[in-house]
């Protein structure tokens, strides 16, 4: 994985090098970014409401998808971080 500055003084990357940054950018300006993985690839979205994820990685595919239809969350959306 290449650095930002090495990103951005090669202006090339691959699709473990863009998404952070471009995440970061996101970020940087008030937004909700995610970053994606599916198997050998990574991609970049950003989520569209205030909602917060409490934990920073999240694996449960239904955790995203639910929200995204218009449901509610799930009943067994993490409320606090695990110890």
């Amino acid at each position: 994985m290449r650095s930002p500055t090495a990103v951005l003084d090669r202006k090339t990357g691959t699709c473990l090098d863009l998404p952070p940054l471009f995440a970061a950018c996101l970020e940087h300006t008030g937004l909700n970014p995610l970053i994606g993985l599916s198997e050998g690839h990574a991609f970049c979205g950003v989520w569209s409401t205030n909602d917060e994820f409490l934990l920073g990685v999240v694996d449960e595919v239904r955790t995203l998808r639910k929200p995204i239809a218009g449901s509610p969350a799930p009943d067994d959306w993490p409320k606090s971080p695990p110890r």
